[in-house]
């Protein structure tokens, strides 16, 4: 006997209906999810909130929806007697799958990348994921940490084929009516209907004026971290087609108050003939925490761990900032201010913004125009997360990637060449490369899945097992090899060298290290061979990582007037708050207080006093006023410079 699969027995109108209900029902539901997942980012809210928010959240869910069933709408509302077809209703059903379950994966995916980003994914995210050479093994590589999202997305596939296949012959078709022009014009009105609402569901109004944009979250949310419950991942991807949109210009003050507060315009006071031209060589360790150093002293009562002991011995020598703050939580908004000289908030991806052809007067541009040879070295696949792009578009001439290395018997299986390899080839090739010269190097392997070499120098660790802190041992090991190799070479001596991280560690949740005022906080260590920079400690001042270009270009005494957003931090007057973006609001640390800012900037949300309360476990009410009120001034007036010139292209001299 055959047997034949169930079908459900119900009208053709009714069928198109469940089959549009069922997704937007589940685009809804996930946010639930969402909300659990990530309540700690989130505010931790109330189940009662978080259904609040998602009654807000549902205009949002609409708009995603409609975008992604607009094509299987027009189909299956067509006032024409062969939509009821079979194979027409099974190349419908296909559509309705498909478009579907891109909605719903994306969704359900973002849960556990939220905690990663921060934010909600954007288009340009996505498409720099999709870009990466080795997509598949980075997916499969979080399959056993993150298998439920995995299996989420198997039963979604499962779940949209199960029911095309039960309603993939609906028992009654079209509206028949008596006359051909009766049922001509009923059929043709509700296709009418259903394109305007369909249309006023894209718009996420039913309304003129503008549409719904990601920004209009607020409205829904108390907090700037529950906006990203309000949203959802499919909208705010399918808004933020065409590269992204242009941040808005914030204007607070006129262009003479702006120039009291502080500006980005700096003319160095040094004689033309006191440029140094040093080697410059800034390397950047991915995740690289302070408090992987044992000379951390942000948690108190903290024990040595001796996962790092290389780069403290090298700190010990070196002129150290204790307080250098990243910009972001994610590698690409890091490397962007350490190389670029400027922030990128939020979502915004430099190379995928519609400002990727500003000029820039990045440090190692401007010693490029004045004869430096720029080379970075990047072990990462070509074109990952476009890192290898964008450091060439702020003037590194050369960047060596894994393709450039061409030898993958050192290849980490995700990332790319494991960080030892990559770090003596750097040290090697620079060998090469005419003097004066600035270079770069981005470890790689402190980054989940924590994969380190067995055969490379594999006794002595501390940490036995696959993890951050046996990763943290590694990097360490590789550095060290990299100044081994790096201190036979002529080029040594004359040389400046940097090591700060792209952004703090994500992988301690709960602890003490994922706290707003102590996460942030990254590496940041000068160290010259010929003592010309005194070692040290500078504890009373507070950097951000986009300060490293301006503090660069002064100890070289470069004395030409450039663009930078930052400070030099030898400069006890200069650069007095850094300021992040993180958990979708801006915070701005100063040496007693950290605020967090409302919606806007419009005012401050929270304060922290960071010297009695580093772990910041509550905010304050007791606290200087006056001071706070300098915070957030300094903060509008460098968001207000920032966002000008972002869109004035005006970056540069």
């Amino acid at each position: 006997m055959k047997l034949k699969f169930p079908e459900i027995k119900c009208g053709y109108y009714t069928a198109t209906a469940i089959q549009l209900f069922l997704p937007l029902l589940l685009l809804w539901l996930s946010r639930f999810v969402f909300a659990a997942y990530n309540a700690d980012l989130t505010g931790n809210p109330s189940f009662w909130r978080v259904l609040q928010l998602s009654a807000g959240g549902l205009r949002f869910d609409l708009s995603a929806w409609a975008y992604c069933n607009v094509l299987f709408i027009a189909m299956r509302l067509l006032p024409f007697g062969f939509v009821s077809n079979r194979i027409y209703l099974a190349v419908s059903n296909a559509i309705w799958c498909v478009t579907n379950f891109a909605m719903l994966a994306m969704a359900l995916g973002d849960i556990p990348f939220f905690r990663f980003s921060g934010s909600r994914l954007r288009l340009p995210a996505v498409a720099d994921m999709l870009h990466d050479p080795n997509i598949t093994g980075i997916i499969l590589s979080y399959f056993s940490n993150y298998w439920w999202a995995f299996t989420g997305v198997l039963a979604l596939l499962i779940a949209l084929i199960l029911t095309c296949l039960l309603f993939r012959n609906p028992r009654k078709g079209l509206i028949r009516l008596n006359s051909l022009p009766a049922t001509a014009t009923v059929r043709s009105a509700i296709f009418l209907v259903g394109a305007f609402l369909t249309f006023c569901a894209m718009r996420g109004t039913l309304g003129a004026g503008r549409p719904l944009s990601i920004a209009d979250a607020v409205w829904y949310a108390s907090t700037p971290p529950e906006t990203n419950i309000v949203l959802n991942t499919p909208y705010c991807v399918i808004r933020s087609v065409e590269g992204g949109e242009k941040i808005e210009k914030l204007t607070f003050f006129s262009p003479d108050e702006l120039d009291a507060i502080r500006s980005s315009v700096h003319r160095p006071a040094f004689p033309a003939d006191s440029f140094t031209r040093k080697n410059v060589m800034v390397i950047t360790i991915e995740s690289g925490s302070q408090h992987w150093l044992d000379s951390d002293t942000l948690i108190p009562g903290a024990q040595p761990r001796h996962l790092m002991p290389f780069l403290d011995s090298l700190a010990s020598v070196s002129l150290v900032n204790r307080h250098t703050l990243a910009t972001g939580k994610r590698s690409i908004e890091g490397i962007t201010a350490i190389y670029g000289g400027f922030p990128t908030f939020g979502d915004m991806l430099y190379l995928s913004s519609p400002y990727n052809a500003n000029r820039v007067d990045s440090y190692a541009r401007l010693l490029s125009d004045a004869g430096y040879s720029t080379r970075f070295y990047f072990g990462g696949n070509h074109g990952s997360y476009s890192i290898d792009a964008l450091l060439k578009s702020m003037g590194y001439n050369d960047v060596y990637d894994r393709e450039t290395y061409n030898d993958d018997s050192v290849f980490d299986g995700q990332w790319g060449v494991f960080d030892h390899a990559m770090g003596a080839y750097a040290a090697n090739d620079l060998e090469f490369l005419q003097q004066p010269f600035a270079a770069g190097w981005f470890t790689l392997d402190l980054h989940e899945p924590f994969n380190t070499p067995c055969y490379w120098r594999p006794d002595g660790y501390r940490n036995k097992e696959p993890g951050p802190l046996r990763s943290a041992e590694y990097t360490d090991r590789a550095v060290r090899h990299f100044f081994e190799i790096a201190r036979t070479k002529p080029w040594y001596a004359n040389t400046v060298f940097v090591i700060t991280g792209d952004h703090g560690a994500r992988d301690f949740k709960g602890t003490p290290y994922d706290g707003i005022y102590i996460q942030p906080h990254v590496m940041m260590m000068i160290y010259t061979p010929d003592g010309s920079v005194p070692p040290g400690e500078i504890t009373d001042r507070v950097m951000s990582q986009y300060d490293i270009g301006p503090t660069i270009l002064s100890l070289l005494r470069y004395s030409r007037p450039y663009v930078a957003l930052g400070s030099d931090m030898l400069d006890a007057g200069a650069g007095p708050y850094a300021i992040g973006f993180f958990n979708s609001q801006y915070q701005v640390t100063g040496p007693d207080y950290l605020i967090t800012l409302t919606d806007g900037l419009k005012g401050i949300d929270k304060v922290y006093d960071i010297r009695r309360d580093p772990l910041v476990t509550s905010p304050t009410a007791d606290y200087d006023r006056e001071e706070t009120g300098r915070m957030l001034r300094w903060a509008r007036a460098f968001m207000q410079d920032y966002t000008h010139r972002l869109n004035d292209d005006a970056l540069h001299i």
